[in-house]
């Protein structure tokens, strides 16, 4: 996925206003922000956390630093709104493609999906990494994964085969197993989130999960 597209997709959401001093009303500004977020973004992924500084981003982004100031107060706040960036793009997302396979073959459509949230998981993987340990992002991944949840839990209860069942419970369960599984990997082995043997077991240990369930079992 294209990153400075999926920047472009969620630019004009609201965020929190403690983290932004002032909101692009015009495209003018708006473009502005977009330069300033995709300019952190490149850095932060290209180069690490210790060369993001607010003068290096501003230069990246073609911007004065008094510029970037309009927007982002200081730099903790401009990562907040990466995170916040990714993490709804990952939703959304991880959303479409639960839709889309919803009534396959468990067997067929778990591995499927994993291996779709792999991928997912695996673009600028050092990037990644960084904003799932800033200060704001583990309010946004619980947000996340409720809403994550409420998904699973929808295309579990379409299924015949859970209709007796605990389909949100059941969600649940493998909804935050997966982000246990993976947001840990992310952290310690980026570059293995996406890797096919890791995620055949991750798709053998949730298809398991949900055949015993789905059985009663």
């Amino acid at each position: 996925m294209d990153q400075q597209l999926a920047f472009a997709q969620f630019g004009s959401m609201p965020t929190n206003t403690q983290n932004r001093r002032r909101r692009p009303q015009q495209d003018r500004s708006r473009s502005t922000v977009e330069a300033i977020v995709d300019a952190a973004a490149q850095i932060l992924e290209a180069q690490g956390p210790q060369h993001a500084t607010t003068n290096h981003i501003a230069e990246r982004a073609g911007v004065s630093i008094g510029t970037l100031y309009q927007y982002f107060p200081n730099k903790q706040a401009l990562f907040t709104e990466l995170a916040r960036r990714f993490i709804e793009e990952l939703g959304t997302a991880t959303e479409e493609s639960l839709e889309s396979i919803s009534m396959g073959p468990m067997q067929e459509v778990v591995p499927q999906f994993l291996h779709t949230l792999g991928r997912l998981h695996g673009t600028s993987p050092r990037l990644r990494s960084f904003l799932f340990q800033q200060p704001g992002s583990q309010v946004l991944m619980r947000d996340f994964n409720e809403r994550i949840e409420a998904v699973v839990a929808r295309v579990l209860a379409r299924r015949p085969e859970f209709r007796d069942g605990n389909p949100t419970l059941t969600a649940q369960v493998v909804v935050r197993a997966v982000d246990g599984v993976m947001r840990d990997t992310t952290l310690r082995e980026p570059e293995r989130v996406h890797e096919r043997a890791f995620i055949d077991e991750l798709s053998r240990l949730v298809l398991g999960y949900l055949m015993l369930s789905a059985t009663g079992g």
